[in-house]
Parts: C-alpha cells; sequence; structure tokens
C-alpha cells in the first residue's frame, strides 16, 4: 500500500522525513510544512499555497502535527481551507495594534471572524468598498431594530471592517426549525423588512447564512453590505433562494419570497427512510407556492400568515 511504501522510503531516507514513529517516539521532521504539502497534493488538484501551509502550522499546531501523524489526507485539505480563511498576517497585526485578538481555533467565515478585545470576544465582519458603501447608506437612517443587527466603524479598526455584537450562530447552522420557532422567526423578519422597505431599501440577500441567533435567542440580518436603495437597487446574487417562479428584481416581493425560501429551506420531514430536507440551489428551485404548502405542513397558521402578505403584495398564491 502507500502507507507502507513511505514507511520504506522513510527508512531507507528518500521518502517525506519524520512519518515512522519508532520506540523512541517521532522522528526529528526536516520539513513538516513540506510534509503537509506532501500530503495535500494527493487530497486536492488546486493551487497550493507553502504560506498558507505555514499559517495552519502557526494558527492549528496540535491539528497540524495530529494529521501528519495519522497521514490524514482529507483532514489536510480540510485544515488548509480553515488557515486560507484566516485574515492576512498585515490586518492581524493591525488589529493587535487596535487591541483585538483573533481566536486562532475559529477561522472567519463569510468574512466574519470572532476576536476578543481584551477578555470580552466580539464578531468583526470584512466588507468590499460597494458593501460599505451601501451600509454607510443605510448606516445614515440610524435605525435601531431589534431584528436588524447594529454594525460599528471604530475608527482604530482597518477602513474595510465593521464590528458587531457576539451571536451564537447563523441560522444554517440549526440542524431544523419547528412550528415555534419558524413562527417566531417570520413575525422578527417581516417587521425588519417592513422597516427597511418603509425607509426604501431593500435588502436582496436573504437566506439563512446572513441571519444569526443572538445569545438572547432572537433572529437578526448581520448582512448589510447587501442592503441597496430603492432607487439604486440591483439583482439579488443568491439565485439559490429565490423561488424559480418569481423574478430576481429588488423589491418588497423578493425580500418576502426569499423569507419564504429561507424558512421552507430549514424544515425537515420525517419520511420512511430518513429525515429529509428541502433541496434549495440554482438547479432547483420550487415554486414559491410549492414552498408555502410544505411550510403550511409545519404550520397551518404560518401558512396562513404568509398567504396573507404574499396575497397583499400582489401574489396569489393556490390554496392549500
Amino acid at each position: 500500500t502507500r502507507t507502507r511504501l513511505l514507511l520504506i522510503q522513510d527508512l531507507r531516507g528518500d521518502g517525506p522525513k519524520g512519518w515512522f514513529k519508532g520506540p523512541g517516539g517521532r522522528l526529528p521532521r526536516k520539513d513538516p510544512v513540506k510534509d503537509f504539502l506532501f500530503l495535500l497534493g494527493y487530497a486536492t488538484a488546486d493551487t497550493i499555497s507553502r504560506r498558507t501551509a505555514e499559517r495552519a502550522q502557526q494558527h492549528f499546531l496540535s491539528a497540524f502535527y495530529s494529521i501528519l501523524d495519522r497521514h490524514d489526507e482529507s483532514g489536510a485539505k480540510l485544515l488548509y481551507e480553515k488557515a486560507s480563511l484566516l485574515l492576512t498576517t498585515t490586518t492581524l497585526c493591525s488589529l493587535n495594534v487596535a487591541g483585538y485578538w483573533i481566536n486562532g481555533t475559529i477561522p472567519g467565515f463569510d468574512d466574519i471572524h470572532i476576536v476578543f478585545k481584551g477578555s470580552s470576544p466580539c464578531v468583526l465582519k470584512k466588507m468590499d468598498a460597494a458593501e460599505m458603501r451601501r451600509w454607510r447608506d443605510w448606516d445614515a437612517c440610524s435605525v435601531n431594530h431589534p431584528g436588524i443587527v447594529r454594525m460599528y466603524q471604530n475608527p482604530i479598526l482597518p477602513a474595510d471592517m465593521v464590528e458587531m455584537p457576539l451571536f451564537v450562530s447563523t441560522l444554517e447552522h440549526l440542524c431544523f426549525i419547528d412550528s415555534a420557532v419558524a413562527e417566531k422567526f417570520w413575525d422578527e423578519m417581516c417587521s425588519a423588512l417592513e422597516t427597511m422597505h418603509q425607509l426604501e431599501f431593500f435588502h436582496t440577500d436573504l437566506k439563512p447564512a446572513n441571519i444569526c441567533i443572538t445569545t438572547e435567542g432572537a433572529f437578526k440580518i448581520i448582512d448589510l453590505g447587501s442592503i441597496t436603495k430603492a432607487s439604486f437597487s440591483r439583482p439579488s446574487t443568491t439565485l439559490s433562494m429565490i423561488p424559480c417562479d418569481i423574478p430576481p428584481t429588488p423589491g418588497r416581493i423578493l425580500d418576502f419570497a426569499m423569507l419564504v425560501a429561507t424558512i421552507d429551506s430549514q424544515i425537515f420531514f420525517q419520511d420512511e427512510d430518513d429525515k429529509q430536507k428541502p433541496l434549495w440551489n440554482e438547479a432547483q428551485r420550487p415554486t414559491l407556492a410549492k414552498a408555502v404548502e410544505r411550510i403550511g405542513r409545519l404550520s397551518p397558521t404560518l401558512h396562513a400568515q404568509i398567504e396573507y402578505k404574499m396575497n397583499s403584495l400582489g401574489v396569489m398564491l393556490t390554496p392549500l
């Protein structure tokens, strides 16, 4: 087998150093990063960077050497991907100067990073220039709504980062939602969207990854870089969460249709084999009526509320 060949090569001295563990323990590794890259070469055909591998060793030391000891190719790939999500060294230095320290065991996801300021954890979000501009347009309205997260731009932070309150998780990481949670979620998100629409803003990117659950159990929209003015609206970038019969044109209908899709995507139904979750992706997008029908199986009360809201927007649904 390939593992035996590696051990033989190691004993001969012409294979990756330090792969053989003898009676005296692990043999010295001349270049553990090179060993890691050697493992990684079997797991991915993508271009790999030695610098990223070095950061994996620096920030995930225990996992790094455990993967080498186990010759874990898939683990090497996952660790490399986690390291690639870490902030750049320049940004980390800027954060350290500002008094923030990133928790290296919890890398950022979707440009969101958990850091510590002193002993208190907080969340930083990195935004590009267009997202920052849209957020500033929204922030100028000084809205303080319980369903919309407040972001703050600390002058000592890098210019492309904002701070937000700590949250427990995003909606996509809940294994499922029951009828009580779904009804609470609908009420809170409806209120948040209606507040945006009254101020002539549309979200355009409502999905489970953009909704957080706070330490108090409340739901909040966290992606404020997607909010756009009605006069400068842009097509939605999240086609996978738009029902196939709803055009991706920004507006009240789109936002509420994506809210319905978000609820539907988090529902589990028990069948004979296993729990099944409705699938939402660009290749498979149910109609709005189908999504509402499935939600009605979870909660007839919520079905009636959704039907009333969509009817008020001029969207007629097939009766349940």
